[in-house]
């Protein structure tokens, strides 16, 4: 098999994992299984099986957001997931999240590369506005290494030092 492909269906299972979990955290919550166990919900969940409160409200973000009976993960990235989450968590904010707007950015994050989904989410994609006759600049980031103490900067260090 295809190194790639094997990266690819890794990546893709965390984020079903995640999902799966989100799943049983809300089945957890409506059968209020820490009372069963005689616990608060806090002590069922952070002492008892582990999951911090931060992880918990992620993964369950995750199984609402994504839309309850997802079977097909592919393309999907625990790093493009969490820029959807956090998207529909900030619609949600002002009251314009839909489960169709959900859909449609999980459809997004399973057809673009991360970084122009990040983009796109930020506002910043490429819209098609720009053409030939704007003022286009080739940005490069330079940087310096101090192969001394092993150390990159991005600002040129060699005026400041021994000052």
């Amino acid at each position: 098999m295809d190194i790639t492909a094997e990266l690819h269906e890794s990546k893709e299972a965390e984020v079903k994992l995640i999902y799966e979990r989100g799943e049983l955290i809300a089945k957890a919550k409506i059968d209020q299984a820490w009372i069963k166990a005689e616990l608060t919900e806090s002590q069922y969940f952070q002492g008892l099986l582990g999951i911090t409160r931060v992880e918990e409200e992620f993964a369950e973000d995750v199984y609402i957001f994504i839309g309850e009976g997802m079977k097909d993960f592919e393309g999907l990235t625990m790093g493009k997931i969490r820029l959807v989450v956090f998207k529909v968590r900030d619609l949600m904010a002002i009251g314009k999240a839909t489960p169709k707007k959900s859909y449609d950015l999980v459809e997004k994050a399973r057809n673009l590369l991360y970084n122009d989904l990040r983009d796109e989410l930020k506002g910043e994609a490429d819209d098609g506005k720009c053409t030939s006759k704007c003022d286009i600049v080739k940005e490069i980031k330079e940087s310096w290494y101090c192969r001394t103490h092993k150390k990159r900067f991005y600002i040129d260090p060699t005026g400041k030092l021994d000052k």
